[in-house]
């Protein structure tokens, strides 16, 4: 992922989170605390998550395309990302990946969500950590 598309987000197309075109959680803030507590996520553990994610965020670009690249060995998966006729899809493919890539960004920052190279949202808006609804 570029540093263009870590601080401008909104011009990655299609990426539209946190937008008023995202879609919103079907679950609530109690569902998420229910889901927290059958995992075991505590408070705690916050901190140490934080700290993955700020490595993790880094690797992002590496992450998507080690995981394209196991995509394309299984055929059932595989068939998501050609054409009808099952020649490669490039177009696809290079679209797709900076989205890809940003999410990955996205989830790889618990609380946050980096708008900027140095400008984190407020945790309530956070999309991967908590899933959290938006704001209505």
């Amino acid at each position: 992922m570029t540093s263009e598309q870590l601080a401008h987000p909104e011009r990655i197309p299609g990426y539209s989170y946190g937008t008023p075109q995202a879609a919103r959680s079907p679950l609530s803030l109690d569902d998420l605390d229910k889901l927290k507590a059958a995992v075991g996520l505590t408070a705690a553990d916050e901190p140490y998550l934080r700290a993955a994610g700020d490595v993790l965020a880094d690797k992002a670009d590496e992450m998507v395309t080690a995981w394209r690249a196991q995509l394309a060995e299984h055929p059932y998966l595989a068939i998501y990302s050609v054409h009808p006729d099952g020649n490669p899809n490039p177009e696809y493919s290079a679209a797709s990946k900076p989205r890809f890539d940003r999410r990955k960004s996205d989830c790889a920052t618990p609380g946050t969500r980096r708008t900027g190279p140095t400008t984190p949202t407020p945790p309530s808006t956070s999309r991967c950590a908590t899933y959290s609804r938006s704001p209505p």
